[in-house]
């Protein structure tokens, strides 16, 4: 296909033994996080990244569980990667496909479906150390039963794992206090009332405990943590239900979710502040506490196999709010009874969408897909803040509406058999907001960002592409050029007062290839290797947000690179018949910067991860080592939001963890 796009198996996935987003990018070179914590990460596409900071701004990348929309102006939920299907990454704007419509891509995570044949039970357990001697655990378990084979079957994943701490907290004592616990389910059912119509229904819950934040602070020579435990929550439910039916007009996909994601998190405020706690030494928290729920419908319907020209027509449709209060807290160490700041914010966000795309066959090798999206877009918001002294009450309603054509048109040229090329151009918009809290005076237009409304933004994506497919398929070479202009960028790292908001940095424009070469010189060996080369600059700087000419994006590499090797073979041990794995996959990424603010710089980091698996009937084995070389390079992360521009902070790689894995089969 005329796309930027790369596919993840689930063999593959288990290879690796991929449990979050974040392993995917050793895997393919296009796709990176931040690395705040789990729970608190943004995935951000060809260095399309508007900052590490989690805030007001829609996501850039769209994060999607089936054709269930995850993510709004949130951060990835890091849902756990048990017993999925596939995960697809789609580079660019992804308006004509899909219905969130991110101006940087599309991740798509495929979990399985319910099987309606064979019933199937999966377990596995894995215990790991990090460091010297910080231990972690983990239990799948993967029911599958068909109540009533070829018609109605269930399938139920259940898993709990704890995550070891490697972040010591001196002030308090408390050894490897990052520790984190994540626990979930998810269950499935369908339906097959006949041959042409299938009924899903699908409900996850997950919950994330972390005990503490994983940077450090450095300051003259040495690293040291806050002053107080920076715990953080994320509680995600979801229930969707879907149909696929085939009508005389095609076939139609319909899907209805209901989404709550429950966010909290502490970020330490000791000497922030000055108008409302004159003492700079006492430690005191800052708490935010975000409620988001959305009802959500995307439907699409597609024209039937044999149609001389394919085409497809979608429908978006979201309603929903985020609440969000925030809280400066004083008093006793520990207790904290005090509130001296509260923030209370509502906002209510429709979003609507029509998109859709059609397919020309040109002639023989000449294809052309125009493809648009037509989008609406509806906030209202009410805040109020006050302070202890009533001093600096404040109460804000507005209202703001966005509509917009955002177009998708791609030129493919089937070369040859095993050559294709393609130009492409698409389109990708983000709505405007609201700014509030604080102390500044956000109320005048002409004055100093932060303003009352910042702007939306816009990004065009210019591609070049080229793929090679071996006539025996063990070969395959892709190439992409592209340019993003990307038109008053939008980013949440403004910090006025010691409060974040959100601004418009200006204009950015860059240039950049990817390459991926994937080879299988026989039946054992799978070797691949990404690089990214990016060059993404602020051309026209907003005057009044404080960014310079020339400044990269933060987190957006000039390069980064990847590989993998994996090697399977069939052999016999102890009598029995075996499947033996072995894959290595490492990173390499360059520089950046933190913050749109300059001075704030992040090194280049790498990182080597090995994985073994001996698979015998129904038992398997694995062993795994990530980040082999034990490296400590460090990672995309704002640290905390509240003091990073008074600190130097840093959030090192995850120190070398070693670990062993057991499954077993039942059916």
């Amino acid at each position: 296909i005329a796309r930027s796009v790369s596919v993840i198996g689930s063999d593959s996935l288990n290879t690796i033994g991929a449990s979050a987003l974040p392993d995917l990018t050793g895997k393919v070179g296009t796709i990176q996080f931040s690395n705040v914590g789990s729970g608190r990460n943004k995935a951000y596409i060809r260095g399309v990244s508007d900052g590490a900071l989690a805030g007001r701004t829609q996501s850039a990348t769209g994060l999607y569980l089936g054709d269930v929309r995850l993510t709004y102006a949130a951060p990835d939920p890091n849902l756990r990667l048990s017993d999925i299907n596939s995960i697809s990454i789609l580079s660019g704007p992804q308006g004509a496909l899909y219905g969130a419509g991110s101006i940087g891509g599309i991740v798509r995570i495929q979990p399985n479906a319910p099987d309606l044949k064979a019933a199937r039970l999966d377990t596995s357990a894995s215990i790991e150390q990090s460091g010297d001697r910080s231990v972690g655990s983990a239990i799948d378990l993967v029911a599958n039963l068909p109540v009533v084979r070829d018609k109605f079957g269930i399938r139920l994943v259940a898993y709990a794992e704890t995550t070891g701490g490697w972040i010591d907290h001196q002030n308090l004592n408390i050894e490897d206090a990052n520790t984190s616990n994540r626990i979930g389910s998810r269950l499935s059912v369908s339906w097959a009332p006949g041959t042409d119509t299938r009924i899903n229904l699908l409900a996850v819950s997950q919950d994330i405990e972390v005990d503490d934040s994983q940077y450090l602070i450095q300051y003259d020579g040495g690293a040291f943590r806050p002053s107080i435990l920076e715990p953080h929550d994320n509680d995600f439910r979801l229930l969707s239900g879907s149909i696929e039916t085939q009508t005389s007009l095609g076939i139609l996909n319909s899907t209805t979710s209901l989404l709550s994601h429950n966010i909290y998190s502490r970020y330490d405020a000791t000497g922030l502040f000055p108008e409302l706690l004159p003492d700079f030494i006492s430690p005191r928290p800052i708490d935010e506490d975000d409620k988001l729920f959305y009802v959500t419908n995307e439907s699409r319907l597609s024209s039937p196999a044999e149609a001389r020209i394919p085409w497809f027509a979608g429908m978006f449709v979201s309603q929903g709010h985020t609440d969000r209060d925030v809280y400066l807290r004083d008093g006793d160490f520990g207790a904290w009874q005090d509130v001296v700041y509260e923030e209370d914010r509502r906002d209510r966000i429709t979003e609507y969408a029509v998109f859709g795309e059609m397919i020309w066959n040109l002639d023989e090798r000449w294809t052309l897909t125009t493809g648009a999206r037509v989008f609406g877009y509806d906030i209202k918001v009410k805040a109020a803040t006050d302070t202890i002294t009533g001093a600096a009450q404040r109460n804000f309603s507005g209202k703001l509406s966005k509509t917009g054509v955002a177009p998708d048109i791609r030129l493919k040229w089937q070369a040859t058999p095993q050559i294709m090329t393609y130009l492409s151009a698409a389109e990708g918009y983000r709505g405007p907001g609201f700014n509030t809290g604080g102390f500044s005076d956000l109320s005048g237009p002409d004055q100093p960002q932060p303003n009352r409304v910042f702007s939306g933004d816009e990004l065009w994506t210019y591609e070049f592409g080229a793929r090679y497919i071996a006539p025996d398929g063990h070969l395959v070479l892709a190439a992409t050029l592209f340019e993003n202009d990307w038109s008053n960028v939008q980013t949440d790292e403004l910090f006025v007062d010691d409060f974040a908001f959100t601004g418009n940095a200006g204009d950015s424009s860059g240039y950049g290839a990817e390459f991926h070469v994937t080879y299988e010189p026989d039946g054992h060996w799978l070797l691949q290797s990404n690089l990214m080369i990016n060059e993404p600059e602020i051309v026209r700087p907003d005057p009044n947000f404080p960014v310079d000419r020339n400044s990269s994006l933060p987190g957006a590499t000039e390069w980064s690179g990847s590989f993998s090797a994996t090697y399977r073979s069939r052999t016999v041990l102890f009598g029995h018949s075996a499947n033996v794995s072995l894959a290595m996959s490492g990173e390499f990424i360059g520089p950046s910067t933190a913050l749109f603010r300059t001075g704030k710089q992040i090194g280049s980091r790498s990182e080597l991860d090995l994985h073994a698996g001996i698979e015998t009937g129904s038992l398997s084995f694995s062993a795994y080592a990530d980040n082999l070389l034990d490296s400590s390079d460090p990672t995309f992360s704002n640290g905390n939001p509240y003091q990073v521009l008074h600190w130097n902070m840093r959030t090192p790689l995850r120190p070398r963890t070693l670990g062993f894995r057991i499954s077993k089969s039942f059916k």
